[in-house]
């Protein structure tokens, strides 16, 4: 990944100097005025810009994915679809794009596009992120089993190292109204960062008293350190 952005990056810059010396507006302008207008939330006119810039360079992704963001901003849902899919075929592991594409469809309505393409990338990579990714969804559609059991998932796939899961499974169960599954998956949270003044408020604030042994081992942990023979 590092290596082909590199790359891209060195292409880029000798296509703009380049393009400097023809006849044609600097590519390096074009996309600055295309951020510019962004940013502005002038979007027809920064579309203009994307769509000129991504005629004479369609290879730089990063364009691209600033492309498909205006467009969804813009309320282009079906254009901004096809670039978030152009961009998960060539950096299919790349969050920004997924979380991108999800948003399109989301947005778009097209729930059970939505549902089969979640479904497939727990499928294809089955990290924490995946299954995260599917349990906000589900949530949202009031799956409420669907949720849990997805956020489950994502705390096996990452050897319960990490507190994203526990934190989405919180907030499942603060958004029912079960304090008790709240304060039990915080306090998984806590195990692996004690330390997290987020966690430690959000603890203190479910009635638990901060300290060492607030934190519960959950059991999905999986040791990171291989035991001696």
């Amino acid at each position: 990944m590092r290596k082909a952005t590199v790359a891209l990056s060195l292409m880029t810059l000798a296509l703009l100097a380049a393009a400097g010396c023809s006849g044609q507006r600097n590519l390096m302008s074009v996309r600055e005025n295309a951020d510019y207008f962004a940013g502005q939330g002038d979007y027809e006119r920064s579309l203009s810009e994307y769509r000129e810039y991504l005629q004479r360079l369609p290879e730089d992704y990063e364009v691209r994915y600033r492309f498909a963001n205006t467009l969804l901003a813009n309320g282009d849902t079906g254009e901004a679809r096809e670039q978030y899919a152009q961009l998960v075929d060539i950096v299919p592991n790349d969050d920004r794009f997924i979380d991108g594409y999800a948003r399109a469809l989301e947005q778009g309505g097209e729930t059970q596009d939505l549902a089969r393409f979640l479904n497939r990338m727990t499928t294809q990579r089955g990290d924490a992120r995946d299954w995260i990714r599917l349990g906000k969804s589900m949530q949202k559609n009031g799956d409420v089993d669907g949720a849990k059991a997805a956020f489950a998932s994502a705390a096996r796939a990452d050897g319960g190292r990490t507190i994203a899961p526990w934190v989405a499974q919180a907030d499942l169960f603060a958004s029912v109204g079960d304090a008790r599954g709240e304060r039990a998956a915080i306090e998984r949270a806590l195990f692996i960062e004690p330390q997290n003044p987020d966690l430690v408020s959000r603890f203190r604030g479910l009635g638990g008293i901060p300290g060492p042994t607030a934190g519960v081992r959950p059991e999905e942990w999986v040791d990171p350190t291989p035991k001696k023979k």
